[in-house]
């Protein structure tokens, strides 16, 4: 069967369940190269999945499929926790400050003429595409998409061979499935995820099916996190805080990949190194043997997937040099971090950009212009403000010492108080003691070392600065 077969299938599946989330298949089914062919990638990305509060638990299959092919990532994060930057950074590889959606709105760059004249021309997609990959869609995809000043539907995103990409943020809480004989409405996000799993098994049953699922690639992950009445604030993404940064990353390995078959389930983690959204577009441009473009601020992950995989080499650590290292011809033009003196990164940035619209805030509620998101049954509070505008510095460094480890939060935010918070997830996991104003941190005025990382990572292009961002400019490198 060929390309269209797969489409067709795909594209009927996705309808079931793209009230929830949005998919992006990318396929090679036709290739007919006998040496080193390349394989199909298919990456499935689920809008509102958390972490933290255990957005996976009703997804069985998902992690058994994973615990027996694949492995998980325990410290994923996202660059941005709100839909259409953070689905923008996954698709180009960037960080907000470089590809500019800002927020969910037009203004703020979600599909607006200048993201499709800019940086949607530049995604996984148009490379896959580009260089002989047949690529599919299904689902959201950013959430002013399809609108009148968007350039309605007839604006088809380049890089695809087939698309169904939805309207906005479009959700269909009142469609009804039958499951296993059952009667299942889409009523609450617990039930979401389990329909959501049994799709994910039924797209693994079409490849192995098709003879297509030990060339395969399958990467599961989230645009964000959520909270559900964390820090008094009631359902919603958007702050800074692990509910709505950290997320799932799970990677289902092709056959030459995985680990041996007499290892049925290995739960294999990737822990301790912290992986951000940025790297995901590299990481799949990797897997199809292209080269990774200079301007992409994420680095591949595959060497990070390939060796948890590998028995022999489990335990290891992978030095910044083997992200570029050769394992096929065709790794020699996948550019990576050439400087292996230095760890795997131990800071990231977290940046947002606050909404402000009335139009979104219910009558019985304040009508504050600065706000936004103001439900009336959520008690009038704002689910966001045009001053929750911030950058945060996530650093996360094992020294194998259990002492000596940091795992902080660091926020500056962009409001008249020039507001600062600042967490020590070590002694206080869930956030809920800001330290900034204690006199023992001293936070309130930033040190000269964390100031200029802030500064140097707000303005880094390029995965050779912002993988390796320093405080000193003598150790900064320009493309």
């Amino acid at each position: 069967m060929g390309f269209d077969f797969y489409t067709r299938r795909m594209r009927k599946a996705a309808f079931h369940l793209v009230s929830m989330w949005f998919i992006l298949f990318i396929v090679r089914l036709n290739c007919k190269t006998p040496k080193n062919p390349r394989p199909n990638i298919v990456v499935i990305l689920i809008d509102d999945l958390d972490y933290v509060l255990a957005g996976l638990e009703p997804m069985a299959i998902t992690r058994r499929l994973v615990s027996q092919h694949g492995a998980t990532f325990t410290n994923a994060f996202i660059s941005t926790p709100v839909c259409c930057p953070s689905r923008s950074s996954i698709l180009t590889g960037k960080y907000v400050h470089n590809h500019r959606v800002i927020n969910n709105t037009v203004t703020g760059n979600c599909s607006s003429p200048q993201w499709q004249n800019g940086e949607e021309l530049k995604t996984m997609a148009t490379y896959l595409q580009s260089n002989g990959y047949a690529t599919f869609y299904g689902g959201k995809y950013l959430n002013q998409y399809g609108k009148n000043e968007t350039g309605g539907v007839e604006h088809v995103p380049p890089g695809y061979n087939r698309w169904v990409g939805l309207v906005g943020n479009s959700r269909y809480y009142n469609y009804t499935l039958s499951v296993d004989g059952k009667r299942q409405d889409h009523g609450d996000d617990y039930h979401l995820d389990y329909l959501t799993d049994v799709l994910v098994g039924d797209i693994v049953k079409l490849l192995r099916r098709k003879g297509q699922l030990d060339r395969t690639w399958i990467v599961v992950t989230s645009d964000h996190g959520y909270h559900m009445g964390q820090f008094a604030m009631p359902i919603d993404k958007r702050l800074p805080y692990e509910t709505d940064i950290r997320v799932p990353l799970l990677v289902v390995a092709a056959s030459h990949n995985r680990p041996p078959a007499n290892n049925k389930s290995r739960d294999i983690e990737i822990d301790s190194l912290s992986v951000v959204s940025i790297d995901l577009a590299p990481t799949v441009l990797h897997m199809a043997g292209l080269p990774i473009p200079d301007d992409m601020d994420g680095v591949s992950l595959l060497p990070l997937v390939t060796n948890a995989l590998t028995p022999s080499s489990q335990n290891r650590n992978v030095s910044k040099k083997e992200v570029s290292q050769v394992a096929e011809p065709w790794d020699r033009h996948c550019r990576g971090i050439d400087d292996s003196s230095e760890p795997w990164r131990t800071f990231f940035l977290i940046e947002y950009h606050g909404e402000a619209d009335l139009q979104d805030v219910d009558l019985q509620c304040q009508q504050d212009a600065n706000t936004t998101l103001c439900l009336n049954d959520f008690g009038c509070k704002c689910q966001d403000a045009a001053n929750n505008t911030y950058v945060c510095l996530r650093t996360l460094r094992p020294t194998g010492n259990q002492h000596a480890n940091e795992d902080s939060l660091y926020c500056q935010f962009d409001d008249l108080q020039a507001f600062v918070e600042s967490y020590d997830l070590r002694l206080d996991p869930y956030q809920l003691n800001n330290r900034a104003y204690r006199r023992s941190c001293r936070c309130t005025v930033a040190s000269r070392h964390r100031r200029q990382l802030i500064v140097n990572y707000s303005k880094c292009r390029g995965h050779v600065n912002c993988f390796g961002v320093s405080d000193n400019p003598k150790r900064r490198r320009h493309p």
